[in-house]
């Protein structure tokens, strides 16, 4: 019982009661977390926070935002996220940074990764002079940012042990070029992601020392009504549209076959080729008239699964099962102009094969015979018309260089170059344009000594199978093809690109 200024406590068994009474000094606090909290506290940024819109949080999400949370509120634990590729590993940890206000950096490792991309280098000046350039982890861990090492058991072993000191409670890092020992910043995280190795090609097992140094996290894969549930509300499909789409990948998933695209969930039936369905559909313009939606869904999933097979029976086998839960799949209506062609495919035949068409299309085509897989590809590839294209023809000597950029000596210049224009040029994020797409060719892998991409990256694109039948001057800095289409938002060919170096290959990763 509580009266004014005092406590009165009375106890079973007492026949009166027992009064305290309340200290001048006496204050009482309390203190509670939101009922939507999960219980722990991350330090803001120096950044706005601000939660993703796009981002959908299912329960199996839930449970591992609460997990990755609770290690990020202790601020000095690294965290290995272990997972198969399209599980929501690095996703998740830019969804914590976007929300806390964070900036996110990310290094994608591979096998020939330079230890220079963590330390730094020596670049040139605006006056030609060699300065020590610092790298991604030396500017993150002076700045309070968090970085994210994505592929870890892909990066090789001098990589690895720089990391130890990192790792340590010390959280330091040392410069051999400077000779200095860099400290971390109190809000400094590390994130390392990686595919299980044997599973994937490439990846190492890492030593049970080093894995020590982290804690670890494991995700599975992500269940198929959650998957219904992502659909549903990131691609805008109806719950019953969302459901007959994850069931086409149940259902090729069971029918294992010698091909890697049912391969089960090693195969290239992945989450990032349901989500390419499901935009697809997000993407198409409505008009308000009656449309066959149903029908519209059909042929755009056989589009997205049939055209990275190479075998007939394979894509015969993918029709099936579309048409077990979707409509009938007809590639006359696909392929072929004439009165009953998918509303999807008619503007782009007709297009190509009608001589009446208002534009030059045409004419710049007229020596080409459109055959049935002629007409297939232009199809599949029709959005590069109209656009600046860009072509490098790869080998195995290619560096990164060749894509992005170099160091030139300007002759005969009239102006001064700030250092600060460099700086921005040569270290910092470059986004690309909406309208920049990546096309890479190659020949299958295994053929004439060409090696076989691993399937994570293979994963990044959407597959097309094409079949038979058918000097003391001053530097200045010079963007590469890559980065030019990507700045203009044009399209770039990479041809042969399993004869390039690991370290190209992990442009990829970076684009997608």
């Amino acid at each position: 019982m509580i009266s004014t200024g005092s406590l009165s406590l009375l106890e079973r068994g007492d026949n009166k009661s027992i009064d305290i009474t309340r200290h001048s000094d006496f204050t009482m606090f309390a203190c509670m977390n939101p009922a939507t909290d999960v219980g722990y506290w991350v330090i803001r940024g120096t950044l706005e926070p601000n939660t993703p819109d796009n981002y959908v949080l299912t329960s199996s999400v839930c449970r591992n935002l609460k997990d990755l949370v609770r290690i990020v509120s202790i601020r000095k634990m690294p965290v290995l996220l272990q997972g198969d590729t399209s599980v929501g590993k690095t996703s998740l940890i830019t969804y914590i940074a976007k929300a806390s206000g964070h900036i996110c950096l990310r290094i994608n490792n591979h096998e020939h990764t330079d230890l220079q991309e963590y330390v730094g280098n020596y670049v040139a000046d605006e006056s030609g002079k060699l300065i020590f350039k610092e790298g991604v982890s030396v500017e993150a861990m002076r700045k309070g940012h968090w970085i994210i090492l994505d592929e870890l058991n892909l990066a090789p072993s001098d990589v690895l042990e720089t990391l130890n000191r990192v790792l340590d409670d010390n959280r330091e890092l040392f410069k051999p070029e400077t000779q200095q020992t860099i400290k971390a910043h109190n809000n400094f995280m590390l994130f390392a992601t990686q595919n299980p190795p044997g599973l994937f090609g490439g990846r190492k097992v890492l030593s049970r020392a080093f894995r020590n140094r982290f804690v670890e996290l494991h995700f599975d894969e992500i269940p198929s009504k959650e998957l219904t549930t992502i659909l549903h509300e990131r691609c805008k499909l109806s719950k019953r549209d969302a459901e007959k789409i994850v069931n086409v990948m149940g259902e090729l998933t069971r029918r294992r076959k010698s091909t890697s695209t049912f391969a089960g969930k090693q195969g290239f039936m992945t989450l990032r080729d349901l989500f390419r369905w499901g935009e697809r559909y997000r993407l198409a313009k409505d008009d308000g008239k009656l449309y066959d939606w149903n029908q519209h869904l059909a042929d755009k999933g056989y589009l997205v699964l049939s055209a990275k097979v190479r075998k007939p029976e394979e894509r015969q086998e993918i029709r099936q099962v579309i048409e077990k839960y979707f409509k009938c799949v007809d590639l006359s209506r696909l392929f072929t102009l004439n009165e009953n062609t998918s509303p999807i495919t008619r503007p782009i035949l007709e297009a190509l094969l009608n001589n009446n068409n208002d534009n030059n299309y045409v004419d710049k085509f007229k020596h080409v015979v459109w055959t049935y897989h002629m007409r297939k590809m232009a199809v599949l590839v029709t959005k590069s018309y109209k656009r600046n294209f860009y072509s490098v023809n790869c080998h195995m000597h290619t560096e990164s260089s060749d894509f992005l950029a170099d160091d030139i000596v300007l002759e005969k210049t009239n102006h001064s170059i700030n250092s600060n224009d460099i700086d921005n040029k040569i270290t910092f994020i470059i986004k690309s344009h909406h309208n920049f797409c990546l096309i890479d060719i190659m020949n299958p892998g295994g053929d004439y000594g060409k090696k076989k991409l691993s399937p994570a990256l293979r994963n990044c694109f959407t597959e097309i199978q094409s079949f038979e039948g058918g000097q003391g001057e001053q530097f200045a800095w010079k963007d590469g093809p890559f980065l030019r289409a990507l700045r203009a938002g044009d399209w770039i060919l990479l041809d042969e690109l399993n004869l390039v170096s690991q370290s190209v290959k992990v442009l990829m990763y970076v684009v997608k």
